[in-house]
């Protein structure tokens, strides 16, 4: 029994709490902003800066400049405030 307990916690051992995806990939094309982006992601009734926050936040970028082919998490939609 202790030996069935110990194979049990081993094959567990460094697997680490699962995660759970954080959203969507979105490829960035030539005159993307991160706000027209997020605008798009939301919709017109949707407020974008949550998204804009999530977007600087989740990619790590430093500053404003967005390069085509670029590949940026988004939030998934259920994420993004849209409607609100």
């Amino acid at each position: 029994m202790v030996a069935l307990v110990v194979a049990l916690l081993s094959s567990r051992a460094g697997a680490g709490p699962a995660r759970r995806p954080v959203g969507r990939t979105y490829v960035v094309q030539a005159g993307d902003t991160v706000w027209g982006i997020a605008r798009r992601s939301v919709g017109v009734t949707g407020d974008p800066r949550p998204v804009v926050d999530f977007v600087i936040r989740e990619n790590g970028l430093k500053d404003a400049a967005l390069f085509p082919g670029e590949r940026l998490v988004l939030p998934s939609p259920h994420e993004n405030g849209a409607g609100s």
